[in-house]
């Protein structure tokens, strides 16, 4: 039959040296397979004999079944930009109406949007990918917001799609009054009527009004620290104002309400002038009053929903920066990290109308406990899941840290892996990660999880997690730093007292996986109870780990009754051993992915870039790699399937992950012969494995690798290396856009779909570009924003030193260092010009942040001065002529025999133009050339990393 077929060559101490073929489709009958002689290493295999294994099988694919946790219709990325929901690591905290659409915002992300819009149904319209808002006003056809960054302004923004605008005077943010400093600069809230925007200063006990349309600053008011704002019909503003509400009209301040308040946070006015304002201290609720301040009602279970328990649908959790819209609906963020949900409840009568949630954290750790397939476990939330019908909905929150002395259990995502396990005893257990620090045990009682056991570090890391997971831990006398302990919960309140802390040998290594045994796994090691009490807990001696394997660090997981024990090490080996601790097989090193990135999304075999186990189904595990697949490997150590797409084709769908794919599992619940895998973006997405009975056995034999084989294969890779050796100049020829003819062209390929070849020619005023692009995807970029266009992908990217007295070595860039990105955008030429530093420059530099730091940049600006000719698209990609002015780059005439440092590259994105997906460039190869998934990396210019250009 034909199939796809796997086969890996074995030496004598049953290491996996290289796959002669991976996931490959073959014909039925006698098929030849030809090899480079390397191992995986890109080493010379050495002479000897070998063996060698394979199996083949029908192609194994996933079928998509359900996403939860997210309220994306669908839950995923689409190309125009209306799949997925929300903020991936903030929460919910800002709404306001702009006419039939609502504009809701988070105050952090980066898979997910920090702003979007949707139309009064909560449909989403659109997304930004590039900023945040913790407030947010619109005059109905603009919207202003505010990300709650220091540092910060107030931008504006279209409200149709999301563009982000100008002020008239030019500046796109809002200038703060005088007299302030950064700290207190930092707006607390936001209103718009009749050309008034309106913004409150909380430390400076001011309001300031601007014009709306030219951001011209009109005056200032006091008003004791107010923060957000609603303006009524007749002009005057509602202020929250510490614990009170303010009215202010022509600059005075008068009170407005003062009871059934408790930490007033959010205030919205109704077309009937009734005001409504959020609370976040103990009524956890919406009051409403009358136009002139009488209570009336409250909307909400007063008290919230319960922070641990079952999930109550009538209460609120943090209410925030709330809106009303011409519906009569109000619209409440809430801003609890624990269930991100954003709830619409009718404004007259308080019933609750609609609610929606997410998005999820980064690549979200979801899991299902296979002894209960009803249930599935993520961000401190049981959910209640249907296989069936794709339904799913909270059922409780299962924990919640009550205090700096308790553990800290996150709120989903990567760093927090929760996985749950039924134990033959029948209780449910899950082992968590607390990120740097070590390892939790839980135990789960009723619709909650309590922690019994935490191993963990004493400050792990002097920079990243230079304090203790406990404050009473502070004495680094007592307590030094780098220590191991273990925490043991004995009086059982779920806080950490001194006496439950025992000190454990530097070597103590945190668990991470446990069997039906209650035996917890940790590196090459095993904690075997030497009790269990007739509560359920276990206890343990971690001083002393029984030896497992002979891996002393990374990962260990096994098949449910602990028979099958696997190993992996970032950038170290992937093995399985058998139950008297000998290896079955063992692959010597796998590519850690900050190593692979520079080499393009790894093919099926290459087990690159591997992030997390995927658990044990049957004969089968795997993992996942950070590059958005799924690696399945036999029992036997044979590569089975690559699962899901490649994010660098630039499709969309439940089968691509656009985000640094972290986190997963395979489940094959209780009782069924379906296996799922459970996976995210900023969504808990399942779906079903589909092939797998269809695998079978190739008979397998011996293979020699002689001296004369060995000795071809070197001087194969000696002509090959020597060719590479040579390099590709770049050269400007002359003549203009004619003299490309006669170019040299550069090039760079990821792979037989992402390709490109640059030509470059100049004459007096102009450099001349002529791409040929391979790539699914055409020309185009649909990110609005000029600070953000790179997000986007498909574009032409140019990266020029104008001074050629800047030193070439520089790791930062300097005065001259320009960066161009070129694409289309609505049928027409898309340009911008990114310089990092300006001399002489005095302004305030854009920061483009994310959670790994940020990188400033004095100019960022479109510019409609270059020119697209001659594009022309096929099945396979495109070709196109830039045609880009010396001034725009800010170059003199150029010489010939002159050299200029500078680069070219392509990014590449999705079809919509929406997401980039990966980078290359002719003479950059660098870790941060290749990033897609960090703003800061993907904005940035390495004026080191670039080549020498010729003018011909």
């Amino acid at each position: 039959m034909d199939g796809e077929v796997s086969v890996a060559l074995f030496d004598k101490e049953q290491r996996i040296v290289r796959h002669i073929v991976a996931q490959g489709p073959r014909q039925a009958g006698r098929v030849t397979e030809h090899w480079d002689g390397r191992d995986f290493a890109d080493q010379p295999l050495p002479v000897g004999s070998y063996t060698w294994k394979g199996l083949y099988h029908d192609p194994i694919r996933t079928r998509y079944v359900m996403s939860f946790a997210n309220s994306g219709q669908p839950a995923w990325k689409t190309a125009d930009g209306t799949g997925g929901w929300g903020g991936d690591y903030g929460p919910p905290t800002a709404a306001t109406a702009s006419g039939n659409r609502m504009i809701l915002g988070w105050t952090g992300h980066e898979a997910g949007w920090g702003i979007i819009a949707t139309d009064l149904s909560g449909k989403k319209q659109w997304g930004l990918q590039h900023k945040n808002a913790a407030h947010l006003a619109s005059d109905g056809t603009r919207f202003f917001a505010f990300s709650g960054e220091p540092g910060d302004s107030v931008t504006v923004f279209a409200a149709a799609n999301g563009q982000p605008l100008a002020f008239g005077n030019g500046r796109q943010g809002l200038e703060a009054p005088p007299g302030g400093d950064p700290k207190r600069n930092v707006p607390t809230g936001i209103a718009c009527h009749r050309g008034i925007l309106y913004v409150s200063y909380g430390s400076r006990d001011l309001i300031a009004l601007y014009d709306s349309d030219s951001g011209a600053s009109k005056t200032t008011c006091r008003v004791e620290k107010p923060g957000r704002m609603a303006v009524a019909k007749d002009g005057s503003l509602r202020v929250v104002s510490g614990a009170t509400i303010a009215r202010v009209l022509d600059g005075k301040s008068a009170a407005f309400a003062k009871d059934h308040l408790d930490e007033p946070t959010g205030i919205a006015i109704a077309a009937d002038g009734q005001v409504f304002v959020s609370n976040h201290g103990s009524r956890q609720n919406v009051s409403v009053f009358s136009a002139d301040g009488v209570y009336l009602r409250s909307i909400g279970r007063m008290g919230g929903r319960p922070k641990v328990g079952a999930f109550d649908p009538t209460g609120m959790r943090q209410p925030a920066g709330i809106a009303v819209d011409r519906q009569g609906k109000l619209w409440v963020p809430e801003a609890a990290y624990t269930l991100k949900r954003l709830s619409v409840w009718d404004a007259s009568n308080g019933k609750l109308l609609k609610e929606f949630f997410g998005g999820c954290s980064y690549s979200p750790f979801a899991w299902i406990d296979p002894a209960n397939p009803h249930e599935a476990f993520f961000d401190n939330t049981i959910w209640d899941i249907n296989f069936e019908t794709g339904a799913w909905y909270p059922k409780s929150i299962f924990y919640e840290r009550q205090s700096d002395n308790s553990v800290n259990s996150g709120h989903g995502g990567f760093f927090y892996p929760f996985r749950v396990f039924t134990a033959r005893n029948g209780r449910q257990y899950a082992v968590s990660e607390v990120w740097a620090f070590g390892n939790v045990l839980w135990l789960r009682e009723g619709d909650r999880f309590r922690p019994l056991h935490f191993v963990f570090k004493n400050r792990p890391n002097p920079v990243l997690m230079n304090q203790p997971p406990f404050p009473i831990m502070n004495d680094l006398r007592a307590y030094p730093e780098g220590r191991m302990y273990v925490w043991s919960d004995a009086n059982a309140d779920l806080e950490a007292q001194l006496s439950e802390l025992t000190a454990l040998p530097s070597s103590t290594p945190p668990f991470h996986w446990m069997d039906a045994d209650l035996n917890l796994y940790a590196g090459g090691a095993v904690y075997r109870p030497r009790e269990v009490r007739t509560d359920g807990i276990p206890l343990y001696d971690f001083a002393k780990p029984e030896r497992r394997t002979d891996a002393t660090s990374g990962l260990t997981w096994t098949d449910p009754e602990g028979q099958q024990v696997w190993t992996w090490r970032e950038g170290g080996e992937f093995a399985r051993y058998n139950t008297d601790g000998a290896k079955a097989w063992w692959y010597p090193r796998i590519k850690p992915w900050r190593d692979a990135i520079n080499q393009g999304s790894p093919g099926p075999g290459t087990l690159s870039g591997t992030t997390c186990p995927l658990g044990v189904v049957g004969r089968y595990s795997g993992m996942i790699s950070y590059f958005g697949t799924a690696d399945l490997v036999r029992e036997d150590g044979l590569f089975v399937a690559q699962l899901f797409e490649h994010p660098a084709k630039g499709s969309n769908g439940p089968q691509v992950f656009y985000v640094e794919f972290l986190a997963g599992q395979m489940v094959q619940p209780k009782g069924s012969s379906r296996v799922y895998l459970l996976a995210g973006d900023q969504d808990c997405r399942i779906h079903e494995v589909l092939g797998l009975d269809s695998v079978k056995d190739l008979a397998g034999g011996t293979y020699e690798h002689t001296a004369g084989l060995a000795a071809q294969a070197a001087e194969a890779w000696a002509e090959y290396e020597s060719q590479v050796a040579r390099g590709q100049p770049l050269v400007l020829a002359r003549g203009g856009e004619a003299g490309l003819a006669a170019a040299d062209p550069v090039s760079k390929s990821l792979d037989a779909e992402h390709a490109f070849e640059v030509r470059a020619a100049y004459d007096s005023k102009n450099l001349y570009f002529r791409y040929m692009v391979t790539s699914p995807s055409p020309l185009t970029n649909a990110i609005p924003d000029p600070q953000m266009i790179f997000k986007g992908g498909n574009l032409l990217d140019v990266q020029i030193a104008t001074d050629p007295a800047a030193d070439p070595r520089r790791t930062t860039p300097v005065p001259g260092d320009v960066r161009l990105l070129i694409s289309q955008r609505a049928g027409k030429p898309w340009a911008v010009v990114l310089r990092p530093k300006l001399r002489e420059f005095t302004g305030q530099p854009i920061q483009l942040v994310s959670p790994t730091g940020s990188e400033a940049f004095d100019s960022i600006a479109a510019t409609d001065r270059v020119e697209l000719r001659g594009y022309g698209a096929s099945a396979k990609g495109f070709e196109v002529t830039a045609v880009v002015p010396l001034e725009v780059l800010g170059l003199p005439s150029l010489k010939p025999g002159s050299q200029w440092r500078m680069d070219v590259g392509y990014l590449f994105g999705n079809a919509g133009g929406l997401g980039a997906t990966s980078r290359a460039y002719w003479h950059n190869n660098s870790f941060t050339a290749n990033v897609v998934n960090d703003i800061p990396n993907e904005s940035r210019l390495e004026p080191a990393e670039w080549g020498n250009a010729r003018v011909e």
